[in-house]
Formats: structure tokens, sequence, C-alpha cells
């Protein structure tokens, strides 16, 4: 009996040793994991501090979220290479707040950018007195899907066309179909007045008298003179407006303020990228350039200013069609106006405007231009542009040495 006891005794402390032992083993154990969690959530919260930056670019086409009931929620698609201004980080998410959206993006998705993609051109438009409200949305630009949003979502109308509105999202200027619209409301936007017409002036040739250089021909400018007509429409707040827009505001999509033109310079020969060019970059205005492209290479003419358009790969030429000056848009065979718009459009990126050489055209010209792909075709005219106007006789005021600045100030107003 006493030696079934002493075993007994024996067995407990043995198993209460062993208990003991264990309990050590996963109270280490515990110890281990939570610092295991804890090093990960350090790693984690360091690449989420390390990712952050007021401005991200978005990796690939990935979700956007909205923060309900205490969770992230997939609340729409945002495609590659969106950029995006993030409000201050909270160090307690795995999403970045982005501003002016309420949306959230995953810190993984986005890297890090020094520049964001600002459109500006649209923050000139006359918003209508017209609100509308998106459900289930898809938001284009040319023609591609860039945003969809799941949400009930608010926007003042910036355009409209039989078929879609055009909004503001994320500094862009985007295009809805109205059938993803759930509710339109007349809202006040704004008390601005819009343009019914615009001037569109014709320029050519500059030159600085200053240092010597000299023009003697009707379609010159001396750099003085332009530099007082832009002198002029910036002190009076006049927007210059680009083709697209330009286009955009004669089929009556969009509404362009009061003060607006338009400036075009055609062919791009002597002093346009020594005088014109540095001028309007510096005043930071927008014009077209409308480029022989056989002469000259629009490399050298565009920039965040500038833009080029056709003015023929090589049909500005004298005699060759029986008009005044003859350029070979008006006779030329159906294979030769198809060879040289093409090729023109193709170094152009694809450009749909277009100014007649010489002023010069004729039903067969206009019947080619539209062959061809073209939208826009610019004429003389001494008169405005407006909306509903034919665009494939786009009226111009040009510009000669005739000119003081009360003609140009009256063209303007």
């Amino acid at each position: 009996m006493k030696k079934i006891i002493i075993g007994l005794i024996l067995i407990v402390i043995i198993g209460g040793t062993f208990l003991y032992i264990r309990e050590i083993e996963y109270q280490s154990n515990q110890v281990e994991k939570l610092e295991q969690v804890k090093k990960e959530k350090e790693e984690k919260l360091k690449e989420i501090k390390n990712n952050y930056n007021k401005y991200v670019v978005v990796n690939e086409d990935t979700n956007l979220y909205t923060y309900n009931e205490n969770r992230y929620q997939e609340s729409g698609k945002v495609v590659k290479d969106i950029t995006f201004e993030l409000e201050e980080l909270d160090e307690n998410s795995e999403y970045y707040k982005i501003k002016n959206l309420n949306k959230y993006i995953y810190y993984k998705d986005v890297s890090k950018t020094e520049n964001l993609v600002v459109e500006t051109i649209y923050k000139n438009y006359v918003p209508f007195n017209l609100n509308i409200i998106t459900k289930n949305a898809k938001f284009y630009k040319d023609d591609k899907v860039v945003f969809e949003l799941n949400d009930e979502e608010e926007f003042k109308v910036l355009g409209k066309s039989d078929t879609l509105y055009y909004v503001e999202l994320n500094n862009m200027f985007l295009s809805v179909k109205k059938e993803d619209v759930v509710k339109e409301y007349e809202s006040h936007n704004t008390d601005l007045e819009s343009a019914t017409d615009i001037a569109v002036l014709n320029y050519h040739f500059f030159y600085d008298k200053e240092n010597g250089e000299v023009c003697n021909q009707i379609i010159c400018h001396e750099k003085q003179f332009f530099k007082e007509q832009l002198d002029y429409l910036k002190n009076n707040n006049f927007f210059t407006t680009d083709m697209e827009s330009f286009s955009m505001f004669l089929d009556g999509i969009i509404k362009l303020p009061k003060k607006t033109v338009l400036l075009t310079i055609d062919d791009g020969g002597q002093g346009v990228k020594e005088v014109a060019i540095p001028m309007l970059t510096e005043y930071q205005m927008n014009a077209t350039v409308f480029l022989v492209t056989s002469w000259y290479n629009p490399n050298e003419y565009e920039n965040e200013y500038i833009e080029c358009h056709s003015h023929t790969n090589n049909m500005h030429n004298d005699g060759v069609c029986p008009m005044k000056q003859g350029g070979g848009l008006t006779c030329l065979s159906e294979e030769e106006i198809k060879n040289d718009l093409q090729a023109s459009r193709n170094i152009l990126n694809g450009s749909t405007a277009i100014a007649y050489p010489f002023y010069e055209y004729n039903d067969y010209a206009i019947e080619q231009l539209k062959n061809n792909g073209f939208k826009l075709a610019f004429i003389d005219g001494g008169k405005k542009a407006s909306i509903g106007c034919d665009k494939f006789t786009i009226p111009r005021y040009v510009m000669s040495t005739n000119w003081n600045i009360n003609d140009f100030i009256s063209a303007v107003n």
C-alpha cells in the first residue's frame, strides 16, 4: 500500500512537472507569436508609410473602395496610369484616401509620382446650370473607360450632347452616358455669360525689327505689335481656346466664356518658331499651327500650349489647279489627295482639323476632306465663327500689316 501511495505521489509530481513545462513552452510560444505579429505590423506600417506620397499613380487596373460600417468595400474601378492626389496618411489603415473624391485605394495598388496629371482647358468652360446624379456609371476619356463608380455620385454638367454628359472627375474632363444617369435637375452653378460666336485669328509670318529682321509681305507680323495684341488679351481676361474645345463649342456641346478667341498660324514659316511660339508660351496662351508637314516637323513646334494641325502635306503650291493661286486640294485626283492628306494626318497623330491652302476650296475639296477623316476646315471670311456654323468653312480674321490695335480689339470683341 505504501508503495502504491509513493507511486501515485511520483505520478502527480511528474505530471505536474510536465504540465508546468508545457505551460512554460506555451507562454514562450505566445510571446514569440506576439513578437512576430508586432514585427509584421511594424514592417507593414513602414511599407505603407514608404509607399505614401502626396501624388501617386495607379500600377494596374484595380478597385476603388468606400469606408462603410467599419470596413472597406469595393465601390468602383480605375484604370492603370491614372494619377491621384492623396489626403494625409492614416497610419492605421492600409487604404489611402483620395483627395476630392470620396474613395480609397489600396496602398499596394499605387506607386509614388512627382507629377500630378491635371487637365486645365476644361476649367475655363462655363458650366451648365444643371447637375446629374449617376449610379453604377462608367466614365470615358477618348472612348476608353477610365473610371467605374458604383455608388451614387453628383456632378455639375460641363457639357452635354444627345447621348452624353461631360463632367469633371479627378481633374479630368470625362463623359458619361445618359443611361447611367439616375437624376438630372436644375442647379445654379454660374452667372457667367457664355459666347455665341468666337473670333478666329489667322497669322502667318513673324519678325523682330529690333534684331534687324525684315518681312515685306502683307501677312507679316512685327514682334512688338504681336506683343501688344497678346497684352490686350491677357489684360482683358480672354481665354485662348484649343481646337478640341472649339469644335465642341461649334457643336453646342460645351459653353465657352464670352471673351474667347482661337489663335491660328498658317504654314509654319518665318518667325513662327523663333518669335511667335516663345511669346505664346511665355503668355501661356493656346494656339494652333496649321503646318505644311512636308516642309516642317511638328516636333519643333508643339508644346503644352501649341498644337499642330494640317495645312496638307504638300499641296500648298501655286498653279496646280485653275483657281486664283491654285493649290492642289481643289482639283488633283482622289488618289493623290488621299495620299497627301493621309500622310499629313499620320505625321500629326491623326489630326482632324485643316486650313485650306491659300484659303481656296470647292465642293470637291470639301468632299475629299470628309472622305479622309477631317472634321473641321478653316477659310478666311472676316467674321466670327458661330455655334452651328458649317464646320468645313469656318471663317477667320486674316491678320495683316494693315491692322492696328483698334482693328484687333474690334475683331475679338
